[in-house]
């Protein structure tokens, strides 16, 4: 035969057509591979020296190491033979099944899995790593792997739950873990977490001491069941191409909320499907909006969005609800049993579900997962006194439709739940199929409390003020967590003081963290002084770290001498949360000025856990505007000694900065960015290009422009996205002096505020309040 190799395909051909199915035998080296296999040192920093190697292919990465064909439906059975020093352990996919010492005395491994595997969930680990083995679930081996300085200690702190939740995943799918063993490492740099075939990768982020833990370790876990779930589905079920990714991550993340409700309750279920909620809509109505299921893409990469994550999740979650327990797991079941060690596309899973159900989900899928878009509900509630009648109006609107003609309307199933008296609470159902619907209810006085879909059965975005006292109560009393979310962020939507005043009340009393997450979010986007008040008065009285971080991320929102005050008193405290240390200095940079750059210089050299803490020193530094700062910053990112992810901080914060210096400062962070930019590390490089483009030079475009043709394909995507938003910037005039404007307006706004809050709040008092204004 004959081949050839041009860098990216093997092209071979034979003499003449082979009778039988031919075998190719390869051999090859690689040096310096683009990407897929990464070497590192010490976790820590603190050597040089390689100590691990370990590979990482999501999506399409093998191809720069390995000759495969690099598509997720091209699946082999993989025998792995590893050879490495005696000292160094050496893990692949599947089962051990040799070990023998060559004669240069070097250790060889050999790992057979037997199932198919697609070349982006193969992984291979080697390196001198520090091990933490757990008792086995249902014979398959469970252990955990990272390199120094990492503790067995930190790491089942980290990852301890696993076997617990293999043994519910198991029991609630009804079909056993389809692979021999479930290994986890973590290793600098990886980024995320990866669910390679009986070899799951973490970046070292998620590895905890006892303070992160308690700060994140929820979240941990909520990975570690999402990583375990794409055992089933992506691992053994393997989506057919990318276009049906849903497949895989939705579930897997729709399987965290699963775990949460099966093991702490209805409430964390709801929870977490309002945080999924959240964040969908977010890109959905701010960056754009796709159907769940598509083709239109520049890279597979660019699949891995909200809409491939928490959207897709809201899917699976709206059929379990639509079918009922037991025939929606039942469907599962099913599936997972008929599509094991095969490729399936997304019509492959509602025949499943069709054909245990007994029930056409054709509309449903024609219009949640190939349809684009979600229904915006918009509700509005009235009460007749004389004929003692409540009524509602349902209207739905599609923000993905491209006009009014274009929009079919979603079909759904509302639940209204109505408190008519002192504990006594109805429920009702509106079935819509059409953009508007009613409700007509006797009632005999106003309701109390009201509640659109309190159990959160149905994806929407909701409209609906049933009035300033209703929603108070609700805020403060009402038994649906949703209900209280809703009537927080709905108060703080309006702003009025007496409202902010009323949540910060019920703040005070919230049992559930999530509800307070939800208001400290909230009070972030207000914008008034009243919001403040309450802002600081929150983050005064929270003791929980999983809601710290995000009350210090909302004091980012606002520039004024209260926040900075809470916040130097906040910081000092000691043993406060990382994460939240890390929005806390970075908020208080963001009071602007010179005021705490001793502080945030300080805190951007402190030793500390993964650099949480002085990476928010830095990005402090970046947002206080100061020569001194960039000063710093700059010779941070030039030294580029730092820990990798320090070193992003840098970048980012040094872009931040220098935005505001004169143009030969501005030209010098180009030069660190763009030096940076040529580092060996594609984390490093990734972030110098996203620098650049937030610094928003015109030289820059250059760079980003070299910049992705040195990057994988995937990454290369992104980048020509930083580089047409860097010229789409250039093109806009006076950014910079526009921002200034609207920062000073804001805080004017606020200023008068208070003020007539406080005229007003006087003549009450004084009972002069004549209803006019001064």
């Amino acid at each position: 035969l004959h081949w050839r190799h041009d860098g990216a395909h093997i092209d071979i051909t034979w003499a003449s057509a082979p009778t039988t199915p031919p075998k190719l035998h390869l051999e090859w080296r690689v040096e310096n591979p683009l990407s897929g296999l990464y070497f590192g040192g010490a976790a820590d920093g603190s050597s040089d020296t390689i100590r691990w190697m370990a590979t990482d292919h999501e999506t399409e990465r093998a191809r720069h190491w390995l000759p495969c064909v690099d598509y997720p439906n091209v699946r082999t059975s993989v025998t792995t033979t590893l050879v490495a020093a005696p000292n160094l352990t050496a893990i692949g996919p599947g089962r051990l099944t040799s070990t023998r010492t060559d004669d240069e005395g070097r250790t060889e491994t050999t790992w057979t899995l037997e199932q198919p595997c697609p070349s982006y969930l193969l992984c291979l680990l080697v390196g001198e790593l520090v091990c933490a083995e757990e008792p086995a679930c249902d014979e398959v081996a469970i252990a955990y792997y990272a390199p120094a300085p990492y503790t067995a200690e930190q790491l089942r702190r980290s990852f301890g739950p696993t076997g617990e939740m293999m043994a519910w995943m198991t029991a609630r799918l009804g079909v056993a873990f389809p692979f021999p063993k479930y290994y986890q490492f973590a290793a600098p740099g990886i980024g995320g977490a990866m669910e390679n075939i009986s070899l799951t990768s973490w970046d070292d982020a998620f590895v905890c001491d006892e303070t992160y833990h308690g700060e994140r370790g929820w979240l941990v876990d909520l990975i570690n069941l999402h990583e375990m779930a794409h055992s089933y589905f992506g691992d053994i079920v393997v989506c057919r191409d990318y276009a049906h990714a849903w497949l895989k991550e939705g579930w897997a993340t729709y399987m965290e909320s699963v775990w949460l409700g099966d093991t702490e309750g209805d409430d964390a279920l709801h929870y977490q499907m309002y945080d999924e909620r959240r964040a969908y809509l977010e890109e959905a109505d701010n960056s754009y909006i796709r159907p769940i299921v598509t083709r239109r893409f520049n890279s597979s990469w660019q699949m891995y969005d909200r809409h491939l994550y928490p959207g897709a999740a809201w899917r699976v979650h709206m059929l379990r609800r639509i079918l009922g327990e037991t025939a929606f797991w039942a469907g599962v079941q099913q599936y997972l049993k008929d599509y094991s060690g095969q490729v399936v596309e997304t019509d492959d899973f509602r025949h499943a579900l069709e054909a245990v159900s007994g029930r056409s989900l054709a509309k449903f899928f024609d219009q949640w997962v190939y349809g684009q878009g979600y229904p915006k509900l918009e509700v509005k509630m009235a009460f007749d006194s004389a004929r003692e009648r409540l009524s509602f109006k349902f209207e739905q609107s599609n923000p993905g439709a491209k006009d009014d003609t274009d929009a079919e309307p979603f079909e759904m199933e509302i639940e209204v739940a109505i408190q008519s008296d002192e504990g006594i609470w109805q429920t009702y159902c509106v079935q819509m199929d059409a953009r508007h619907a009613g409700l007509s209810l006797p009632l005999a006085k106003t309701p109390q409390q009201v509640v659109i879909d309190p159990e959160g059965k149905v994806l929407h975005k909701l409209v609906f003020d049933p009035g300033q006292d209703v929603l108070l109560r609700m805020a403060r009393e009402c038994p649906h967590l949703l209900g209280r979310i809703h009537a927080v962020e709905t108060l703080l939507d309006g702003g009025k003081p007496d409202a902010v005043a009323g949540v910060s009340a019920a703040y005070a009393e919230e049992s559930h963290w999530g509800v307070r997450i939800a208001t400290a979010r909230a009070l972030g986007k207000v914008g008034s002084d009243a919001a403040i008040e309450a802002l600081v008065a929150a983050l005064k009285q929270e003791s929980d770290p999983r809601v710290q971080q995000h009350l210090t991320m909302a004091c980012g929102h606002y520039r004024d001498a209260r926040v900075a005050e809470a916040l130097r008193a906040w910081l000092d405290t000691p043993n406060r949360p990382y994460v939240a240390q890390l929005h806390a200095l970075a908020a208080l940079g963001n009071q602007r000025g010179d005021a705490d750059l001793a502080r945030l210089a300080a805190a951007a050299e402190a030793p500390g856990w993964w650099g949480w803490v002085r990476r928010g020193g830095l990005a402090g530094l970046g947002k206080t505007r100061c020569r001194a700062a960039f000063d710093l910053l700059l010779q941070h990112v030039e030294q580029g000694t730092d820990l990798p992810q320090v070193r992003v901080s840098g970048m980012m914060a040094l872009a931040d900065c220098a935005q505001w210096m004169e143009q030969p400062l501005r030209d010098r962070a180009l030069e660190a960015l763009e030096h940076c930019s040529r580092d060996p590390d594609e984390k490093i490089k990734m972030a110098a290009g996203r620098a650049v483009a937030a610094l928003g030079e015109g030289r820059g475009v250059g760079v980003i422009e070299r910049l992705s043709g040195s990057l994988a394909a995937q990454w290369g995507v992104s980048m020509r996205q930083s580089q047409k938003g860097l010229r789409a910037r250039l093109s806009a005039k006076d950014t910079g002096r526009q921002a200034k404007t609207i920062e000073s307006l804001e805080e004017t706004v606020r200023g008068l505020e208070a003020r007539l809050v406080a005229i007003e709040a006087a003549q009450k008092n004084s009972g002069k309040d004549d209803g006019t204004t001064p």
